[in-house]
């Protein structure tokens, strides 16, 4: 078994102490640097779906949807048909015009327009439809 002299044995101790250190700045910054990431894609999600005119349209039909009398026959154009359109109004909030295709209470199908105002709330990510108008 070697033995250490007293200079070897502060050495070895100082070599130590030093890896620690460099260990814990490592996890340190490489959970900031992780953390940092997370903040900047979710501040992008954020971005996109404030000026996002398609996510409007599209969650606007889950509003339309729930007001009709039939909503498993509902028929929705695409976002490029004519007859289809998204305003921005204000950060997050949007205009929508569209209309359906959907059965009424008779069984027959019937184009309805529509206009609703959306918005996307980034603190709880959810889409919320007001002053619908069939």
């Amino acid at each position: 078994m070697q033995k250490y002299t007293s200079l070897q044995k502060v050495a070895l101790g100082v070599v130590a102490i030093c890896a620690v250190f460099i260990v814990g700045l490592v996890v340190a910054f490489g959970d900031d640097h992780q953390a940092r990431e997370q903040q900047k894609d979710a501040a992008e999600k954020i971005e996109r779906n404030c000026t996002d005119k398609v996510m409007a349209f599209t969650m606007s039909r889950n509003f339309v949807k729930k007001a009709l009398a039939a909503p498993s026959t509902v028929d929705f154009p695409s976002f490029t048909d004519d007859g289809v359109s998204a305003s921005q109004t204000g950060r997050c909030k949007f205009r929508v015009s569209a209309y359906v295709d959907a059965q009424n209470s008779f069984g027959a199908m019937l184009r309805t327009r529509y206009t609703i105002d959306m918005e996307y709330l980034p603190d709880s990510n959810a889409w919320h439809g007001s002053n619908l108008k069939m």
